[in-house]
């Protein structure tokens, strides 16, 4: 699938310690997952344009722009139905990312699929646990995921103690303050490993991890 995407702005740094640019401009090719109305072979083009908002501390759909191409269609009502915008928008989203992430979104991955039977559970109160669970939380927030599920599926627990554990993460702190971004990625790299994986990423790893946010957990 073709894409091109630009990142622009002075970077910011977002609680507890995620560094992205503010603004996303993307142009995507587009196929049937994403728009359900085309048929199985067919691909429209997208381009959007996505805004950091620090009050909502997500990424805002500001443009949103779909181009039928050659298809012999109509943009109307029916087919306008039948775009999953923010599925498209999250596509976008992964590549303003810093890429140590992706020792949490494979931490998450492999919990999901019990191949981490051994893995050592975390303390709740330790500081990193609580830093860590900041930045589940709000990796799954700028995503326009669910950020309780991302937190019970990524430490291991079930949703009501995700949710406990997110409170005591807001009240240290880490869900308003900047931790210091070094510490963020020391952590999500100590992730790696955890998990047995070498901590230097591919780009096979890389192009996996941004795949891996794309329509997760819903496709609105």
């Amino acid at each position: 699938m073709s894409k091109t995407i630009r990142l622009s702005g002075r970077s910011i740094l977002v609680p507890p310690g995620l560094s992205l640019k503010p603004i996303i401009e993307a142009d995507l090719r587009v196929g049937r997952d994403d728009i359900v109305g085309l048929e199985s072979d067919e691909q429209a083009r997208v381009r959007l344009r996505l805004e950091y908002s620090a009050d909502a501390g997500r990424y805002e759909i500001a443009e949103f722009a779909l181009d039928r191409g050659q298809l012999p269609l109509e943009i109307g009502g029916a087919l306008l139905r039948t775009v999953r915008v923010h599925t498209i928008a999250r596509r976008a989203i992964a590549y303003s990312l810093p890429l140590w992430t992706i020792g949490i979104i494979k931490l998450r991955d492999k919990q999901r699929l019990g191949m981490l039977e051994d893995f050592a559970p975390f303390e709740p109160t330790h500081p990193e646990t609580l830093h860590l669970t900041a930045l589940v939380y709000r990796i799954a927030e700028i995503s326009n995921e669910n950020p309780a599920l991302a937190v019970a599926e990524t430490m291991g627990l079930k949703q009501r103690t995700a949710t406990n554990w997110i409170a005591r993460a807001r009240s240290a702190g880490y869900m308003t303050t900047v931790v210091d971004q070094p510490g963020a990625r020391r952590i999500a790299m100590g992730l790696m490993e955890k998990m047995g994986m070498e901590p230097d990423i591919s780009d096979e790893e890389h192009q996996a991890f941004l795949d891996s946010l794309i329509g997760r957990h819903g496709n609105g």
